[in-house]
């Protein structure tokens, strides 16, 4: 479960994937592949069939179409990751039900001491559909996905339930910088803050093109556009990304990325990050689907990170990893308490197996242990 909440809590709840704007960690090309083919990704049909219901988690039931649609994005993630398995066997389903049931029993909990007024879900939903050239784009948009506006209203509230919720309990927390310098000092003896090549400072704001017509690549560069000269004029770059890129991690870190290597950026990244002027704003590119803004604010020759640079990163992991044992105790007390039923057997890792497993046969002894 706490590989499920550092995934997810931080943006978005696996429940309110569907949202078209913050589908965690979903890729441009992927949304762009999606409105290209005139509907939402297909989901995974391997294994076998699902039953109407699967699971229950108090009174919500999970039906065999959610359970396809999380197992089809659990593998796009774990593709865009390198991890895809060669097939989404029994173990991965079982990891993929429990994050659901963890999920709903997270959402559960943030509703009953966290509601979230309709006024915010309006904002957010307004913010989405700006992204869109106009608001006949924007229906068809939500076509494609099997959505409508109140459906998505629903992803929109119970994700923003879950920030408030995550925010009242774990707020609180902090790190010492004592402990700070204590992680940075083991970092740096095990060797994983050596640089063993150039990396560089970056700023970036993203914007997908939701669509295949013209308008809607116009559509999305006048939003580019727009944030690139209020940038120029002075505001911050971090703002600015929050405001208008779509994707989660960018929304979070305000666009910013400390100490990234080529190798761990996008092609269409990595190939200017070495390239393009330190400190410079060029005009927006175009890229996967998406239209871009990047910043160089420093390129850093191999060597040891100082700890200045990376304190903050040391911080923000060490605070996520607190907030998320903290949120685990929670959603752990709370399924001691709440009706959960797994409908189909062999997903129920709590279950014991219909058909005891063989036992393995005894090793092979060699000559010298048998006489």
């Amino acid at each position: 479960m706490k590989c499920f909440l550092r995934r997810l809590l931080p943006c978005v709840l696996l429940l309110a994937s569907g949202v078209l704007w913050a589908e965690e960690e979903e890729a441009p090309e992927a949304t762009q592949a999606a409105a290209q083919a005139g509907a939402a990704p297909a989901p995974a049909q391997d294994g076998p069939p699902m039953p109407q219901a699967v699971a229950k988690v108090g009174n919500h039931v999970i039906t065999g179409a959610e359970f396809q649609r999380d197992l089809a994005l659990r593998l796009r993630q774990a593709a865009r990751r390198g991890a895809q398995p060669a097939e989404p066997d029994l173990r991965f389903r079982q990891e993929t039900l429990q994050e659901r049931i963890d999920a709903l029993v997270l959402q559960q909990l943030a509703e009953s001491v966290a509601p979230v007024d309709d006024a915010a879900v309006e904002r957010e939903f307004k913010r989405g559909l700006d992204g869109f050239p106009s608001r006949e784009r924007f229906q068809e948009y939500l076509k494609m996905a099997g959505l409508d506006e109140d459906s998505l209203k629903r992803q929109i509230r119970a994700r923003l339930t879950v920030e408030k919720f995550k925010e009242q309990k774990t707020g609180h927390l902090t790190v010492a910088d004592d402990a700070v310098r204590e992680q940075y000092d083991r970092w740096a003896r095990s060797g994983q803050l050596n640089r063993s090549g150039r990396t560089a400072d970056l700023m970036h704001l993203m914007v997908v093109i939701k669509g295949t017509e013209q308008a809607d690549r116009d559509h999305a560069l006048g939003i580019v556009r727009a944030a690139r000269e209020r940038i120029l004029a002075g505001e911050s770059f971090e703002a600015l990304a929050r405001e208008f890129s779509e994707e989660p991690p960018v929304r979070r870190t305000g666009g910013r990325y400390v100490e990234v290597s080529a190798q761990g950026m996008p092609d269409y990244i990595a190939e200017r990050m070495f390239v393009q002027p330190v400190g410079e704003l060029p005009e927006p590119f175009e890229a996967a689907g998406a239209w871009h803004l990047l910043r160089v604010d420093a390129v850093n020759e191999p060597g040891v990170v100082p700890f200045e640079k990376a304190a903050e990163r040391i911080r923000g992991v060490m605070l996520e990893r607190d907030r998320t044992e903290a949120l685990a105790k929670l959603i752990d007390s709370a399924k001691l308490l709440m009706d959960i039923t797994i409908y189909k057997a062999e997903l129920d890792t709590k279950r014991p197996p219909s058909t005891p497993p063989t036992a393995p046969p005894p090793p092979e002894l060699s000559r010298k242990e048998a006489s």
